[in-house]
Parts: C-alpha cells; sequence; structure tokens
C-alpha cells in the first residue's frame, strides 16, 4: 500500500502487534503472538493482503490522531463536511486471548460509516472461510482463526465481511475481534 512509516501508529497487548494507518485502516497485525503469521498484511503489498477498514463512507476533510495519555489506545477524529467521528482503537491487555476493540462514536452530525476486513490468505492455502455464528462471526484461515462481535451486522462479500452504518451524535458501534 506504500504509505510512510510516521502514517502509522502502533497497538499493542505485550503479545500481539499491529500497525494503523491514517485513514483506519489496520494494515498489520501479528496474532496472537509477535512472531505468528499475520492476519493482516496490506503494508507489505496491496489490499488482498489483508487489512480491516473503518472508516467515513466519504473522503475525510481532516483526519487528527492520538494516543490517551500514557497508554496505548488511538483516537482518530475523521471530520466531513463538518460533520464528525471518532475511531477507538486499542488491544486489549491481562486477557486470556488476543482481543482488540474498534469504537466508533459519533461527534458531531450523521457519519455514513463503512467497515471492510479482508483476512489475509496465505498463498498455498484455500481462501479464508467465513462462518456467521449467534452475534458474531468467525473467520478461519490456515494460520489461525478469529471471532467478530460487531453493534451492527456484517455481510460476506467474496472473502470479505463488510458492514456499512450511519452513527449520529451521541451514538457508538463498537468491534471486538478475539484470536482464538
Amino acid at each position: 500500500m506504500s504509505r510512510r512509516i510516521e502514517d502509522y501508529a502502533l497497538l499493542a497487548d505485550g503479545r500481539g502487534a499491529a500497525l494503523t494507518s491514517r485513514n483506519g485502516t489496520i494494515e498489520w497485525l501479528c496474532w496472537p503472538r509477535f512472531d505468528s503469521e499475520p492476519c493482516f498484511a496490506a503494508m507489505l503489498g496491496t489490499a488482498e493482503n489483508g487489512h480491516w477498514r473503518m472508516a467515513p463512507a466519504e473522503p475525510a476533510h481532516s483526519i487528527s490522531r492520538r494516543y490517551e495519555a500514557d497508554t496505548l489506545v488511538l483516537q482518530t477524529d475523521f471530520e466531513c463536511r463538518g460533520r464528525c467521528v471518532r475511531l477507538t482503537d486499542f488491544m486489549a491487555v491481562h486477557t486470556q486471548g488476543p482481543f482488540i476493540v474498534r469504537m466508533v462514536e459519533g461527534l458531531h452530525g450523521s457519519v455514513a460509516m463503512r467497515s471492510v476486513l479482508y483476512p489475509r490468505a496465505d498463498a498455498d492455502a484455500p481462501p479464508p472461510v467465513i462462518l456467521p455464528e449467534h452475534g458474531a462471526v468467525t473467520v478461519r484461515t490456515a494460520s489461525g482463526a478469529m471471532t467478530l462481535r460487531a453493534d451492527v451486522p456484517f455481510a460476506v462479500h467474496r472473502h470479505a465481511l463488510e458492514a456499512s452504518f450511519a452513527l449520529r451524535e451521541g451514538k457508538r458501534a463498537v468491534f471486538t475481534p478475539c484470536g482464538e
């Protein structure tokens, strides 16, 4: 995807790590450990190498990011024509398994959002298997599995999970994938 390294922010839990680009895309994720095969590796090639984008459906006019004080909790604000949402990303620590939280909050007006989770498939392995379950979706690849729970419904398109939703001021949607 050819971004500058300074365009990435780090998420980590002491076991694994993720790199998130300015546009709200996790382009690198090693789970459940630093030396595991990556679930997402788009930063090394193209989007088909695996990624998870969470951003407004229309291009943002302004994007600002910051970590909460003394934490690896990343906040990204997207402003779209006077309307604004905040994406908060972190990897939870002190959990039994790997666990990411992606929370989107409406700050001003109503913003149409789009999420695309495209898991990485090993070159010589079969494509990912996506299994809807009770209130969750499990994605299985040759290198492992993750179960995603979310406040909005996902649809399966080819080998990706996609969600479109709108958030207005004071509302939020939470996405919590956990590794197995």
